[in-house]
Parts: structure tokens; sequence; C-alpha cells
């Protein structure tokens, strides 16, 4: 039995031998056969597979060539736009596979704008799915378009279909009259694609509508006029069909290590091939749009790539990557006519200004002997050698000179591997905030500019913070790119928004410490943020103990009778309209119960907005507004906040109500008495440099009782010039609205406009109410940099939103433990990003709106590179500078010490020109079509370690068989 084991043993062994090192093989999904479910020709409304209802003409309507003025073969969705309502074409079939596209020959000759609700309006395309799925797509148009020319936007649902969770994406219609080839793709599961002429418009990730669960599916097209605010629908449709079992393909593309205008390659990997698949790139210019250079290939495997010579520009640029069937892939590139590699001793000129020079012998620059910088080597895509130098966690500071010589304008940028957090270069910080993840890529950061004579530059590592350095890049850059790098500006023209509840309900955010430490002081010694924004929390609840809506309070209590021993003698206390308390405990969150705890504890060291004022005032921090949310209510079942954020003065006004709205009504002169007395009372604040009216969060003014728009404005001008003139001297007013303005400004009164020409405000801030949409700030701009619009000097402000996703936790969701939909934030790159563009365009500063616990990155603070938005030449500096490096990369393959020559070791060179002094002698290798694919993080060639695993496995399963086998003969 003995050596039957140990042949039992062998033979395993022996077996593993003939398997494949890629043994963990999967087994490939059974492919889904293509079905038309119906292919309708929009001939005729009857006798077909489609059926009209609810046909209002003129008001809204579907019409086939039978009505006058329909061509022949087609159907309209029309309306003149007299009455609201919606019409339906219905469609009901059977469906094997819940993979659908629906492709739809028509003509867009005119779609409505709607007043809100927008994801319910508009043209609708609403999928009944068999499997308890449900996709439903709007599609409306903005009032004019903005600057790319996109001009309609693309809704679609997530959660449930009551949830009012959206996702959105801004489309270019095609506006020349001619039928247009649209095809909308789900892939089944959460994805959904949009397609114009065969070219992606929107991609939709995280679809998850669920309905009743049916057998069955129909299709409904609306023509829905709800919510009519501007324009008709009008929309013909000339061929409608329906595809199940279909599949979405998958890009991931890459630029090349080190590509150039004279060798640009683009790497992409696909999810599947067909013979029909395309890959195309464009690298459009973005000093010159009009220098556009696009190549197509057909690639014959799922990984591929393709190099073009001579593209004919350089500069900063947009490479954007499509595939047939994909997502396109964007990157911005700051593309050299070329890169050339340099030795230690090298001397460079800035005479050349599209060469960037780059040096990868770290390790020898460090030196041999240093206690901090330890080295590493790598191995780049075409073999050559790099040698990188660490540090991690050390208290003390070591620097060392990299031994090259620049004589003239350069800026400099640093290679780095992920892992590192911050370093210092000619004495200038340089934190990385763009962090990546893969640990064998080598990402870019740019470092320090100057006018050199004669110098070599000086790399210090930062106590207790890691730095993985893998080459530095010399960049000759010009004259006016050097102006724009020397600029100063100290200017504070960011505003943070403090929401006033989201920071106060965790355990322990009770105390003055708290609040000075993670609302005032990260922000002022990392930023170098000036200009803090309080809020009172909500409009009829309080986050302080307000004098004057207690007055008011007991004004209207004193009226309906209510004895003073019923009245609310605390701020955060809740009575009805009888005097009884409100309990709402049931429907609040553990987090609200929080807050009302902490607010309350912090309170007791004086009011919040005081206190900060102080705080702030006394160390030279800048300056505190305080801010009051104009019209933020609730519904009473609220699942997140509950009807408690309402406050007492609600439930005794129900007379003030907005009919059908939980808001209530500026109409109300007693209402308006409060908004004005409370705005007052902030703005007599200690210390507080005025307050803010913020309609961001929510518009609603005004409801049925009081429709006509002119005298929503009348009233609305009177309540501002009231709070302006009774303003206290030297404090400012400020006002935020929502954008598009036309849309949730204009029509409920907030006449900002008039405002700003009469004086009345000091600074308006324009931006978006639930998640960011990155929308136009020009026509903004314009307005308020014309003298005639703003005699008075009005500042204008850009809001940014802090999500582009998500919802507050609920109830539920806390209870469980785990939010349904992840919140996805705006990032850093994109904050900046819409800085720059709000800046150039004429803002004078940015203000970030619940941001507050968004400005943290891993390290444990604010990242430091948001202080660029304080001004627009620190903003344009990064812009010029640092942006053109966050997309480059290569990836490295670590090597083991002794696999690097010595002579590389002690000099850094490996046949190449050191102390030559002539680095154009040297071309950059770029890697091509046939390059190895480079092994993954850990080992140049993964196999050894999967085969001995494997081996371990087989030993141990053949040592299990013998002890078993073993068992049964005794």
């Amino acid at each position: 039995m003995k050596k039957r084991g140990i042949c039992l043993l062998l033979a395993a062994v022996m077996l593993l031998g003939m398997i494949p090192a890629s043994f963990a093989t999967e087994t490939a999904p059974a492919k889904v056969e293509p079905k038309v479910i119906f292919d309708y020709n929009c001939d005729s409304l009857t006798g077909s597979i489609a059926t009209a209802k609810s046909n209002k003409a003129p008001a809204y309507y579907f019409a086939d060539s039978k009505t006058a003025g329909v061509e022949a073969g087609t159907v309209v969705a029309g309306s003149d736009g007299s009455a609201e309502g919606s019409s339906t074409l219905n469609f009901s079939f059977n469906m094997p596979d819940p993979s659908f596209s629906l492709e739809v020959d028509m003509k867009i000759d005119s779609l409505m704008t709607p007043s809100g609700s927008a994801a319910w309006r508009g043209l609708v395309f609403d999928f009944q799915i068999p499997g308890n799925r449900n996709v439903y797509i709007a599609m409306n148009a903005l009032d004019e378009a903005d600057s790319d020319g996109k001009n309609a936007d693309i809704y679609m649902f997530k959660g449930s279909r009551s949830s009012s969770s959206t996702l959105k994406d801004r489309v270019a219609i095609p506006t020349d009259g001619e039928f247009h080839k649209w095809e909308f793709k789900f892939d089944g599961e959460s994805e959904v694609r949009v397609f114009i002429d065969g070219e992606l418009e929107a991609d939709f990730v995280g679809v998850t509508v669920n309905s009743t669960a049916t057998t069955s599916a129909t299709l409904r097209i609306s023509n829905s006029m709800h919510s009519l605010f501007s324009g008709t629908n009008h929309v013909v449709f000339d061929n409608i069909k329906l595809i199940s079992g279909v599949s979405m393909n998958t890009l991931t593309a890459s630029i090349g290590a080190n590509s150039v205008s004279e060798n640009f390659t683009i790497n992409a990997e696909l999810e599947k091939l067909t013979d029909d698949t395309e890959i195309s790139f464009t690298v459009t210019s973005k000093d010159d749009p009009t220098k556009v250079y696009t190549h197509t290939y057909k690639p014959t495997d799922l990984v591929s790539s393709a190099t073009v010579t001579d593209i004919p520009f350089t500069g900063l640029c947009e490479v954007a990557v499509n595939a047939t069937d994909s997502v396109k892939n964007t990157f911005t590139y700051y593309l050299y006519e070329k890169i050339v590699p340099i030795d230690p001793g090298a001397s460079l000129t800035d005479e050349a200004k599209m060469v960037g020079y780059k040096y990868s012998a770290l390790h020898y620059a460090a030196g041999a002997d240093s206690e901090i910088w330890k080295p590493k080597y790598f191995k780049y895509a075409d073999d050559t050698i790099g040698g990188s130098i660490s540090c991690s966690g050390v208290e003390q500071t070591e620097s060392f000179q990299v031994p090259v010589k620049l004589n003239g304008k350069f800026a400099v940028y640093v290679g780095y591997l992920p892992g590192t957090y911050s370093f210092t270069v000619n004495g200038r910080d340089v934190f990385v905030t763009n962090l990546k993840t893969s640990g064998n890529v080598i990402h870019e950061r740019f470092a320090v500019a100057g006018d050199f004579k004669n110098e070599e530059i000086t790399i210090t590592n930062t106590a207790t913070c890691a730095a993985k350095l893998a080459y530095v890049k010399y960049v000759p850059i010009t004259d006016e790119m050097y102006e724009k790098y020397a600029a100063e500006n100290d200017s504070r023209n960011m505003m943070l928004d403090n929401d006033g509840f989201s920071m106060y309900t965790g355990e322990g955010h009770d105390t003055v410490e708290f609040l000075l430490d993670s609302y005032v002081d990260r922000y002022a010694e990392t930023i170098n943020l000036g200009q803090y924004s309080f809020a009172a929390w909500v409009t009829g609840f309080l986050n302080f103990p307000s004098k004057a809506r207690q007055e008011h309070i007991e004004k209207r209590l004193r009226e309906l009778g209510i004895p003073e021993d019923k009245w609310p003698k605390n701020f955060l206390d809740i009575v009805d309209i009888n005097g009884n308390p409100m309990d709402f405990s049931d429907t609040m969150r553990d987090s609200d119960k929080r807050f009302l705890e902490n607010i309350a504890k912090l309170n007791e060291s004086g009011i919040p907005q005081e206190t900060l004022g102080k705080y702030v005032t006394e160390k030279g921090y800048g300056e505190v507004y305080a801010s009051l949310r104009m019209s933020a209510y609730y519904d009473i079942d609220s699942k997140t906040a509950g009807g408690y954020g309402n406050g007492t003065l609600y439930y005794i006004h129900p007379e003030w109500k907005i009919d059908g709205r939980n808001e209530l009504s500026y109409y109300y002169e007693g209402y308006r008495d409060y908004l004005h007395d409370v705005l007052i009372e902030m703005a007599n604040f200690e210390n507080v440099a005025g307050v803010t009216m913020d309609f961001g969060r929510y518009q609603f003014t005004f409801g049925k009782e009081c429709p006509d728009v002119a005298e929503r404005t009348r009233i609305m001008n009177e309540f501002v010039k009231s709070v302006r003139e009774d303003m206290p001297a030297g404090k400012k007013l400020i006002v935020r609205v929502l954008a598009p303005t036309n849309i949730k400004a204009d029509p409920y009164g907030l006449d900002y406009k008039t405002w700003v020409k009469e004086g009345w405000v000091d600074r308006v801030i324009i931006s978006v109410q639930g998640h960011e949409t990155f929308f136009d700030v020009t026509q903004y701009a314009n307005f308020f940099n014309d003298p005639q619009n703003n005699p008075h000097d009005v500042e204008f402000y850009v809001g940014i939103v802090a999500t582009l996703s998500g919802h507050d936790t609920t109830k539920a969701e806390e209870a469980a433990g785990q939010k349904t939909e992840k919140t996805q934030y705006v990032s850093l790159e994109q904050h900046l990003l819409r800085a720059y563009d709000a800046y150039t365009a004429g803002a004078d500063g940015i203000f970030l709106f619940n941001s507050v616990n968004t400005l943290y990155i891993e390290m444990g603070g604010p990242t430091p590179t948001y202080a660029y938005m304080n001004n627009k030449e620190e903003t344009v500096k990064w812009y010029t500078f640092e942006y053109p490096a966050y997309d480059v990369s290569e990836s490295v393959r670590f090597i083991n010490p002794w696999e690097a020559p010595d002579e590389y070791k002690n000099t850094g060179v490996i046949g190449g020109n050191a102390g030559e002094g002539n680095p154009d002698n040297t071309d950059p290798a770029t890697p091509g079509t046939d390059d190895p694919v480079t092994p993954q993080p850990g080992s140049a060639d993964m196999t050894p370690i999967f085969v001995g695993i494997g081996a371990v496995a087989v030993v141990a399963v053949a040592i299990v068989v013998m002890l078993f086998i073993k068992k049964k003969k005794n």
C-alpha cells in the first residue's frame, strides 16, 4: 500500500505537468442568439403591432399618414403645446431574453422643455421586460443649446420607478431635418447605451429599476407633455425594430508609453471580437480644436495596438478611443514631438520647445550610501533598465541633486509609483492627489518650473510620507507659459459650504473643538480657505436658538389661544397646531437623533455661527457667512430626514403651505416676515461677514395660490429689497439660485438679474440643485461681466455640488448597514477642471456645496491641490502644468538587483551618452504591436508560482486519498 500511495502521488504530479500554465480557465457563457421581436414599418396605426392610446389632437397625439400633413410610411408623435397630458404608442410581445436593442429611425423636429420632473417628460421609451425588470428612458429639450451644441437631456431611472433617483446625460440631437438611426441597447442587467447613427452618445451604468414580475413584455412610447415649460413635441418615426438577445462590447484603452507626435501608440483590449469590429482613435488639439487626427483599424485579436507616425501638431490634446458597440475611452495627453532619454551629466537648453528629456537613473542620483532613499530596478516594455528610489515612514529628511544641468525655462515632471504621497522639488511641495492603484505602473506629476542658470534640481523626501520615484522629465517651456507659472495671486475666492447637519451626525461631533478642527483648521492650514459658509440647516428648523423664530412661533400660538405652558421652550422642540408635542422618532434615522443631541450640546457653548466667526477672525483665516435654505421642507413620511425637519412654524401655519407640495409659499406676508427676520438676525451675528439666501435647495416659492409669474416676481423683488435695506452696514447679502435659471429661477419669481442691476445683492451663486451637471457658465459670466447689467460689480460665483449620483442614507439602509446605491462624488480633477472653465469664462469665485466630507483623501485631511481653486491664476497654472501629466503612465517590470548590470548601478547608464551633453543623439524607444504583454505585478513570469501552488494542492489531495485508502484497508 505504501508503494501504491507513492505511485498515486507521482501520477498526480505528472498529471499536473500536463496541465497548461493557465489552468484556471473559465467556461465561456452560452451565446445568446439575437432574435428580431418585431420590425414595425410605421405604415399604419391600425392592423399593426402598435396601438395608439389617449390621443387628444392637437394637444398631444400619435398619427399616421391617414392624417393630413403626415408623410407616407411614417408615424408622428405630435403636440401643439396647448395643454398638458400624454399619449402612448403601445407594443406587446414575447421576449426570450431580457437584453435588447431597440432601433428607431426617427426625425426629431422638436421636444418640449419641462418645468420639473424631467425624468417623466418629453419623448419616453418605457420597457416592461420579463423577469421583474423595467427600463425607462426619457428625452426632453434644453431651453437653449449649451456651449458644446448639446440641446437635450436623456434621463433614466435608478431604483424603483417611484424613486426620484435618476441617471442623466446630455446629447446633441440632430437638427438637420433628416431621419437618423437611434439605437437603445440594454445588456439585460444594468447598462443602457444610446447610439445616434452608430456613434455612442450616452452610457448609463447602474440601471436597477425593478417592477412587477411578468412573463410578457411591453414597450410604451409616450408623447408626454406634462409640466410644460416651453416648446412642443414633434417626432417622426419611419421604422421601429426590436431585437432580443444582444451583447455589448467593453473597451479598455491606454496610450502607449512615451507616445509622441512622431510615434504615437494606442493599446486596446476588447471583451469580444467580430468581423465588423473596428477601433478608432482621434487626437484633438485643446489649443486649436480644428486640429484633428483620426486613425481607424480592424483588430485581429482581443488585445491589439496601433502605432501612427507624424501627427501634425503637438501640445495639450484630447485623445478619444472608440470601438464598435463600446463606450468611448477619453484621455487628456500632452503630446511632445519626441521624448529623449538622457544620462547623468547631461546639460540641457530650452531651445527645442516640444521635446521632453527623460532621466531614468534616480538610483544613481541618490547615491549608494543614502540612508533614506533605497534603490529598486525595473525594465520598461522595450527591456531598457530604469532605477527607482523609494522611502516610507521615515522621520528624517534627505536631499539629493539630479545630475542634469538646466539652462533656460523648464517645467519639471517626476514619474512616481503607487504608494507615493508627497515629496519636494527645489523646496516646492509635490502632492500626489491623482492616486492610482496598479503597483507596476509609473504615473507622472508636475513638480516645479523655473528659469534655470546651469542648475540642477534638488529632491527631498517629506518626513513620514512615502515617496517612490522612477524618473525626472524636463520640458522646455515658452516665455508665455513661464509667465503663467510666475503669476501670483493671494486671493481666496473659494467658499466652502457646511450644511449644518451632516458633520454633526457622528459620535462625539458635539464640541466646539470638533467644529473648529473639522471645519476650520484643516482647511485654513491645508488649502488656504478664506470663506466659510455655515448653514442654519433648513428653513423652518434651525440649528441654533433663533430669537426671531421663537418670536414668530409664540405670536402664532398666542393667536391660536395655546396656553404658554404648552409653548416649546427648547429650540429643538416641535409642537402641532394644538400645542401638543410632536414625536418623529419612528421615522428618524439614528443619524438624525445624533444630530439633535450633538447640535444641542454644541449650542451650550454659544451659537455656532458666532463661535466660528470669532475664531476665524481672531486667527486671521478669513470670513464666515451664515446661510439659510430658503425653501427646504420635507414630507412628513420622508425616508431621510422625516417631518421633524420642518419645525414648529410649519405645523402651526398649515394655511401657508403650497397646494400639493411640502414647501410654504412666499405669497403669504407672515411667512416672508419670518424669513426676513431670521436673515437679519443672522446678519447681526458678531464676526459674521454676511448671509446667504440659498434657493439652491429648493427653488419652490409659490404654487397655485399665485400662478402669475409677474406677480411672483414683484413679491420676491420687494422681499429681497427689504432684506437689503435692513442689512447691517458692511454685511454682504449673497443669493444662490439654480441653473438653468430660465426654468428654475425666473418662473418662481427669483429675478436675480434685477437684484444685480439694483445692487440689492453683493454676490450671486449659480449652481444646480441635485447632482452636478457641469452646466455651461458662459451665458451667466457674460451677463455679470457687462457693466450695463452689473453697474454695482456684483460678484458672480459658480457653484459645484459634491455628488454625481447617489442619495442620502434612508432609515432602512441605515438599519441594514448598507446603501442600495453607492454615492459617486465629484473628483478632484473634475473640481479643478470646473474651476478652470468658470474662471476663464469670467467668474469671480467658486462655491462648493455639501463638499465638506468630499475634500478628504486616505491620508486623513483635505487635499492641498484644492487650494488652486482659490483664484484664476493658480487654477490656470494647474491646467497648464499639472493637468497634462494626469493620464501619463507606462507599465514596468521590477527585476532583482542581480539582474541589473553592475555598470548600470554605478553610472545609471547602459550604452547611453553620459556626460556628452547632447541628448538629441538618442531617440526614444516606442513599443510596437508585437511587444510582449507586460506581466502582472509581483513577478516577471507568474507561471512558476501558479504551478507551485497547483503542485501543493495536488499533493495535498493525493495525501488525503492515501489516508482514505489506508483507513479503508484498516
